[in-house]
Parts: C-alpha cells; structure tokens; sequence
C-alpha cells in the first residue's frame, strides 16, 4: 500500500518565491515543516492508502486526462490552512 494524490505542479515565478520566502520567515518560530518550493502542488485528489497494483490504472487514466489540457496561469487571492489554527497542517 502506498499514500498517493494527484497534483498539479506548480512552478513559481519569482514574485511567488520571494512571497513564498516572506512567509516562511514571518514563520520563522513556528514548528513548519517547509516544502521545498520546486515540489509546491494543488492537490487535487487524495487518495490516501492504495494497493500498488492500482496505481498504474490510477497514473493512465490521469495521464490520458492531462494530454487533453495544457498549462494554465492562476493568481492567490487568499491563504487559507487545513487543520487547526493551533496547529496547521497544510498552508
């Protein structure tokens, strides 16, 4: 069994980086486990625990939807969390 999603990768332009650098400083103190910022994504499904011979139907069938889209740009308006404001788990 593994944990997956499907994601949309995000590149971020250099606008979001030094947003991305900001926040992560005026965050400084607090206990955050930081991403990378060349692995953010918007997650669009968990999938939570899947048997592995599964995900390949799983990765096809994203595959075959994805080549019918091309790339898109989008703006933050707002940041919101996903867990308790005492102890956030997702930004």
């Amino acid at each position: 069994m593994k944990r997956i999603f499907a994601a949309i990768k995000i590149n971020p332009n250099d606008k979001s980086l030094q947003i991305y650098n900001e926040l992560k400083s005026a965050c400084r103190n607090d206990k955050i486990n930081w991403v990378d910022p060349h692995n953010l994504h918007i997650t669009l499904k968990f999938f939570g625990e899947t048997e592995e011979n599964k995900i390949a139907d799983i990765v096809s069938a994203l595959l075959e939807i994805a080549k019918h889209h091309t790339g898109f740009s989008f703006y933050l308006k707002d940041v919101g969390i996903f867990g308790s404001h005492y102890k956030p788990r997702v930004i």
